[in-house]
């Protein structure tokens, strides 16, 4: 207890006050906070803003809905013994990597082709690597997760306003620490993308080489094409995206109809 008389100031804020108030505020200037109450205060207050800063980080990601609730304990193997191989064998490649990260040397890639490679599970995966690393680490990164058609459709709209050489979709994307792309593939396997078509395949492949190169961001994707499918696509695309991820198959039932 301070006893020190009270300032003016403070008697008069306190004159001014609700009387319901009054004890309970004087107490408050009455009583100095000892070094721990400062500590502990000001250790609650960085918790929070951090809490908060957290949350931003994860509205801005690009997850929403159902793809938050997505996390490597919820996703089943399922199918033939060999797909559920490829399928535990993915799994503990995309754990790995969102343990290890920022220091794994690769990011990791997911692909699956035929009847048998749509609905398995592999964007599942990159959900669940994203919301490991926003709100499982310590530290707090700029995840990205994108389709391929938004990545497509956002740098379109931003050309369309401002005519820019660079989109600043394609500046996020560069600047983050982990990006995130399903069916990376539809920039080089569709063809004319439209309108700004070419400028934006030639974006996206500046940003692969900037992840090839740089190891950042970190690259993980999705594709229904294999690795050697990739190469008769885009050789230097495929050449660039073997260098910055390992790639893991995946085989297996349609989850989305059963």
């Amino acid at each position: 207890m301070n006893d020190a008389p009270l300032s003016p100031l403070i008697s008069e804020f306190l004159a001014k006050c609700p009387e319901h108030l009054r004890d309970r505020v004087k107490r408050a200037f009455e009583t100095t906070p000892s070094a721990e109450e400062v500590e502990a205060e000001e250790r609650a207050r960085r918790e929070d803003s951090r809490r908060a800063y957290r949350m931003s980080c994860v509205r801005r990601s690009g997850l929403s809905g159902k793809q938050l609730e997505n996390t490597f304990k919820s996703f089943a193997a399922e199918g033939l013994p060999e797909e559920i191989k490829l399928q535990k064998n993915a799994l503990n490649a995309a754990y790995r990597f969102a343990v290890e990260f920022p220091e794994t040397p690769k990011g990791v890639a997911f692909w699956g082709t035929g009847d048998r490679g749509y609905g398995i599970g592999k964007d599942h995966l990159l959900h669940a690597i994203a919301n490991f690393v926003l709100l499982r680490k310590q530290h707090i990164y700029d995840v990205r997760y994108r389709f391929s058609y938004t990545v497509a459709r956002n740098m379109r709209q931003e050309w369309q306003r401002h005519n820019d050489e660079d989109t600043r979709e394609g500046e996020i994307l560069r600047e983050c620490d982990l990006l995130l792309i399903g069916d990376l593939h539809d920039f080089f396997s569709m063809g004319e993308l439209g309108f700004k078509g070419k400028e934006i395949q030639a974006e996206v492949f500046d940003l692969i080489n900037q992840c090839e190169s740089t190891g950042r961001p970190k690259l993980c994707f999705t594709a229904n094409l294999s690795p050697e499918e990739f190469d008769k696509q885009a050789r230097r695309v495929g050449s660039r995206l073997a260098g910055c991820c390992n790639w893991y198959e995946l085989r297996g039932p349609d989850r989305r109809r059963t």
